[in-house]
């Protein structure tokens, strides 16, 4: 088998024979291979390190099937890089343009003591999963991904995460009650919040993504599902990033573990910025209700504006070819290695208004396309290449299970990308989205309480009143004796004195009306609304319709001559009857 050499330029990678002679007599061929133009000075890198041009590859050690870096005079400029934390603190960082991400990590790294906590990166679109290969990739194909004019936007984002989640940050829930299960992964690292607090804070998100599914991915009542995306639009005006992508994950019902910390953090900051500062920094996870009606409130309900949130696929169908030479497209899948996103549609219809994804390889062998007319995804090629780690790790572990691996992972994973009229300003800056914010007054959590206490929408955020649970209540909190708050989900089968619940401690799936505590205990707390049952807002089941013949003949009179009545009548009769008789037994 020849050798081989892999040069990298502008994002695209090529194969090339391992050449023997000095490097400076090869340079102008792959000018050629990736239209450079004829006045621009080539450098060849490994790595960080500038290749002496005449010397052959052999004599610097680069051994067979290396992967270098090829970069042209008029790339070597230098540029600034904006980093901005989840508290809003801005770095700058000045690079050439042969840096890479890992030139990124070590930048930070003299920024900040990371003694104890690690760093998370993120661009404006996703997290850059970390890998041994992504490290190496250039800043500049993740600058390219989202065009960015303004200096006061960021261009990544960073977010501090406790060192000891570091080894499972990359464990991935797609079980609902599972993501939802209250432990230090939620806990922000701001300030601890209390356990009450802290149920609440799930408790709301899990009535919230029940709320936010269709009944095809969970059995309950959706009936809000027009509600998301002005949920989701109003809350990137005002929370770091790529926190609310965590929580687009979360109401998706999949997501990393690293998004749990990071989700919690950001939520921290902007409670805190919103809530009256009388209310403890451990109990403002107790207001969350509070917040979310406020997010629901800012909400433009007659908008159509999309929230940006694109479902990247992560596979492509296997083709086969038979003893003939014919393809065939097959019913299996495999996960792309080199995503390229088409920019037009000259090959897929509507490509330009849709996030298409193919594999470099196609999309350099179909004749219709030119490099313009795709993109590489370097921040897909983080994930992917996780995934095949992770897979990796798995196939090792003699003590994991043979389940699928699509069924471990996904075969697709949401991003933020914005569109050509989305204003990145307003939603990208951490500081300008504090700017935007006003603490709530005595009287604006007073209003937010009318609403809870009023407003159909809002009573899955509030407390079911335990002297009236009867069959009707469901989508509600309940505070039981023991100070757990769970999550009424519909009455036990056979039981009018029972109740499914979701408990964020995993303790228990259900509790009886005996187990809750009094109102008067509920009285205590100021962040505790109480509703007396969901029963309005239930999903209407059956509607049941009665007609009646209004033709000539039932107007025939029938009877005695002293009680005589029109069919129209008697029929009239009989149903106020029957109504008042359904009336009477409930």
């Amino acid at each position: 088998m020849s050798e081989i050499i892999k040069v990298k330029f502008n994002g695209k990678t090529k194969r090339f024979r391992y050449p023997k002679t000095p490097i400076k007599d090869f340079l102008d061929n792959w000018r050629t291979e990736f239209n450079i133009p004829e006045n621009a000075i080539l450098s060849l890198y490994d790595g960080d390190e500038e290749l002496s041009i005449s010397s052959t590859l052999k004599d610097l050690g680069i051994a067979n099937a290396s992967e270098l870096i090829l970069l042209s005079a008029n790339e070597n400029k230098d540029f600034i890089v904006k980093l901005q934390t989840v508290s809003g603190q801005m770095f700058e960082f000045r690079f050439n343009n042969h840096a890479t991400l890992k030139d990124l990590y070590s930048a930070i790294q003299t920024k900040a003591d990371f003694t104890t906590t690690y760093p998370l990166l993120f661009n404006h679109r996703m997290h850059l999963f970390q890998s041994p290969k992504i490290l190496t990739e250039p800043l500049v194909n993740f600058l390219s991904l989202t065009t960015i004019t303004n200096e006061n936007i960021p261009h990544f984002y960073m977010c501090e995460c406790d060192r000891t989640f570091e080894t499972r940050m990359y464990k991935y829930n797609k079980h609902l009650k599972n993501i939802f299960v209250q432990n230090d992964l939620w806990q922000p690292r701001s300030q601890r919040q209390s356990d009450m607090a802290m149920m609440i804070y799930l408790n709301t998100m899990y009535a919230l993504i029940r709320v936010f599914l269709t009944e095809k991915d969970v059995n309950f009542d959706s009936v809000h599902n027009v509600y998301m995306p002005q949920f989701l639009i109003v809350l990137r005006r005002f929370l770091f990033p790529p926190a609310c992508l965590a929580f687009q994950h979360a109401m998706e019902g999949a997501l990393f573990n690293f998004e749990k910390p990071v989700l919690s953090e950001a939520f921290f900051h902007l409670f805190r910025n919103l809530l009256p500062i009388r209310i403890p920094d451990s109990e403002l996870f107790s207001y969350t209700p509070f917040v979310f009606c406020w997010i629901f409130c800012n909400g433009d309900l007659n908008s159509v504006q999309s929230a940006c949130y694109e479902s990247a696929p992560l596979t492509a169908c296997t083709n086969t070819t038979d003893h003939a030479g014919n393809t065939r497209k097959s019913t299996s899948f495999k996960y792309f290695v080199e995503p390229v996103r088409l920019l037009n549609g000259k090959v897929v219809a509507g490509a330009h208004d849709r996030f298409v994804l193919w594999e470099y390889a196609k999309a350099q062998a179909d004749s219709r396309l030119t490099e313009n007319d795709y993109q590489r995804q370097a921040d897909l090629v983080g994930l992917l290449m996780t995934l095949e780690h992770l897979t990796t790790i798995q196939k090792n572990d003699e003590q994991s299970s043979s389940s699928n691996l699509f069924e471990m992972y996904s075969t697709d994973y949401t991003l933020w990308v914005p569109d050509a009229n989305t204003d990145l300003l307003s939603v990208g800056n951490v500081s300008e989205q504090k700017n935007n914010l006003k603490c709530f007054s005595d009287q604006d959590i007073l209003e937010i309480k009318r609403h809870l206490s009023t407003n159909d929408l809002f009573s899955i955020f509030t407390f079911a009143d335990p002297s009236m649970l009867s069959k009707y209540n469901h989508a509600q909190f309940a505070l039981l004796n023991s100070d757990k708050i769970v999550y009424i989900l519909s009455t036990a089968k056979g039981s009018t004195d029972s109740y499914l619940c979701f408990d964020p401690q995993q303790q228990d799936d259900m509790f009886c009306k005996t187990d809750a505590a009094a109102k008067e205990v509920l009285a205590q707390y100021p962040h505790v609304v109480v509703r007396e049952n969901s029963a309005d807002i239930r999903k209407i089941e059956q509607i049941t319709c009665v007609l009646f013949d209004i033709s000539g003949s039932m107007h025939v009179m029938v009877g005695s001559e002293d009680n005589k009545h029109s069919l129209l009548e008697l029929s009239t009769m009989a149903f106020g009857a029957w109504r008042d008789r359904l009336v009477s037994t409930g």
